[in-house]
């Protein structure tokens, strides 16, 4: 009997394992970009495509400068996408056919926007080219399903993909700009000087993280802090060349206690708020800021422009 039995195990195992070699094996999910992910510590480059405008990126120390504008990009947007396409992997192929590219987002050039299909709702979509082993590769991001995922198109390839990987593109070319003019702590600040047409100057300043017109005990609103807070907090919403500026209609120097300075001129075109700033003193990292702003206006938000036009009797300062 023990030996009958043993037979049957055997037997019965050896089943198993003909079972297991004949079942089908599931193919192996291939990167969306291979040999991105070990390429991408030391990528220098990359060209970024959206709508109508195309961005050169150039790595710096630092961070990405968008090469013709000499500005730097938003990495709250953009090391995301670049990691997320470093693990993105081609979860199920989609379409082959180029007239169906556009229903999921996937046409380069992108024609006019469609309802896309499957789950989909729209979004930008973009084309990103990267440099892999000295080879370029482009890849263009599609439609983002509602319930995750994005369908995608690695340009040279048969098919388009849908990939697992969340990749969020803006909604503007102009999203891509770094946002932030001045990142400046409260404590750093000396005072703040505003000029305005023929009226003497108004100073005010800080202390103790408050800022109070020159003379004063203390500050009886709150709207010289408000001021001096969106100044150093100033963001931007497009960035221009500077051209024929009108006059400025409001100039402020703001003071540091390290000895830097910025100068923010500003004028109202409309209802657009626009800002000219000159930095001054600092170090080789400070210069370098301040050549990026030579030549430029930039067009701020009205929650950053509003607290800057506060009138001089409002802030406690004479008509």
């Amino acid at each position: 009997m023990k030996r009958e039995a043993l037979i049957l195990v055997v037997a019965a195992l050896a089943v198993g394992a003909v079972v297991v070699l004949r079942a089908p094996q599931s193919p192996e999910i291939a990167p969306l970009l291979p040999g991105l992910k070990a390429a991408l510590p030391e990528l220098q480059s990359l060209e970024l495509s959206q709508a109508d405008t195309t961005l050169t990126l150039r790595r710096e120390p630092k961070d990405w400068l968008i090469e013709d504008a000499r500005w730097p990009a938003d990495s709250r947007w953009l090391q995301p996408l670049l990691l997320g396409l470093a693990d993105a992997q081609c979860d199920e192929p989609r379409t082959a056919k180029p007239s169906r590219f556009e229903e999921i987002g996937v046409a380069w050039p992108p024609a006019q926007q469609s309802a896309p299909t499957d789950g989909a709702f729209a979004q930008p979509t973009a084309r990103v080219t990267v440099l892999i082993e000295g080879q370029p590769q482009s890849v263009v991001i599609g439609f983002a399903r509602s319930r995750g995922g994005t369908f995608v198109r690695v340009e040279g390839q048969a098919s388009s993909c849908f990939t697992r990987t969340d990749l969020r593109l803006p909604a503007t070319p102009a999203e891509w700009f770094e946002p932030r003019l001045l990142s400046i702590p409260m404590a750093e600040v000396e005072t703040v000087q505003l000029g305005e047409g023929s009226a003497p100057p108004l100073r005010l300043v800080v202390r103790e993280g408050h800022a109070i017109p020159e003379g004063q005990a203390m500050s009886l609103t709150p709207l010289p802090d408000a001021l001096v807070s969106a100044l150093v907090n100033l963001r931007l919403n497009r960035v221009m060349a500077l051209g024929d500026a009108p006059q400025a209609q409001r100039v402020m120097q703001l003071s540091l206690a390290d000895g830097r300075g910025v100068r923010v001129a500003l004028w109202r075109e409309g209802a657009t708020t626009w800002a000219n700033l000159q930095a001054s003193g600092g170090d080789a990292e400070w210069l370098q800021f301040a050549q990026r702003l030579e030549g430029r206006r930039f067009s701020l938000p009205p929650d950053v422009a509003d607290p800057l036009w506060a009138s001089r009797a409002s802030l406690g300062g004479a008509n």
